[in-house]
């Protein structure tokens, strides 16, 4: 797939985001994004895809209209958007997010900005993240157009990984999230580095979308027609993947603060943006 490149991409979202804030359905107060606040993204060609099993057997298919879907969010994009006044700095309070010891691949990535900019953004609302995507125009992926960038269209099978179904690597995947140390990062490895977004092309899908899953979860938006049961209401849904790349489960965002109530151990979950083309 084509890879964003071009200023004239920059200039028409910058424009777009102009134009909602002018009409009153951009994020607020504060200035739109700047070339270079603008994530980089990969152009998805519309496709049938099918998904779901019954019996070992596909068992739905649905039509995806053409899109972009931007790389994972990184601190540094979500900063400059908080920076701008148009977004508010993450504060989701799970256990992950609260702990103190900030391990990237399952805390709070926002203490690490000032040395590891190029982390995923995690520690947000589902509405902080759906502020972000305003922001540039964009908004959270349906469930389909998710699985479309994540797996491609399954036309003739779903594989297990984004990559395809050989074993992860250090060269696709930096390896698991429940462990203090990784197996891809030893020694005088900084995890900050070791999993900032964009390092790893080889464990890109077959729709040319990198870092599949390299947070635990990715957030994907609610729509009553999407085709998992937890995505069809509420404020958010999850995809999750604690084995690295392979899409483990779908449930909808917790949204209650109890610290003793499900959400407070949720997997740290990552966003994307999609530009569609009503909205760009």
């Amino acid at each position: 797939m084509v890879r964003l490149k071009a200023a004239l991409w920059l200039a028409l979202v910058s424009v777009l985001v102009g134009c909602a804030k002018e009409n009153g359905s951009g994020p607020g107060p504060g200035r739109g994004p700047r070339a270079g606040e603008i994530p980089a993204s990969t152009q998805i060609e519309g496709k049938r895809i099918t998904s779901g099993f019954a019996h070992g057997h596909l068992r739905l298919s649905q039509d995806v209209a053409p899109f972009r879907v931007s790389d994972l969010i990184t601190v540094s994009l979500y900063e400059a958007c908080v920076d701008a006044g148009g977004c508010s700095a993450p504060s989701r309070r799970t256990f992950s997010c609260d702990a103190e010891e900030a391990r990237p691949w399952f805390a709070n990535t926002w203490r690490l900005r000032d040395r590891a900019s190029g982390l995923p953004a995690v520690c947000l609302d589902p509405g902080d993240a759906e502020q972000y995507c305003r922001w540039v125009g964009a908004e959270l992926p349906s469930a389909r157009e998710w699985l479309l960038s994540a797996r491609g269209d399954g036309s003739s099978r779903i594989a297990q990984f984004a990559w395809g179904d050989d074993a992860p690597n250090c060269e696709r995947h930096p390896g698991p999230f429940t462990f203090a140390s990784s197996p891809c990062c030893k020694d005088d490895c900084k995890p900050e580095e070791h999993l900032s977004v964009g390092q790893r092309p080889a464990g890109a899908s077959p729709s040319g979308v990198a870092d599949v899953l390299l947070t635990p979860a990715e957030l994907i938006g609610v729509s009553p027609d999407a085709q998992f049961p937890a995505c069809r209401s509420g404020s958010g849904c999850l995809v999750t993947g604690m084995m690295p790349g392979a899409i483990e489960g779908v449930r909808a965002v917790p949204d209650t603060v109890d610290p003793d109530g499900p959400r407070y151990h949720e997997p740290p979950f990552g966003f994307r943006c999609v530009w569609k083309e009503g909205n760009r």
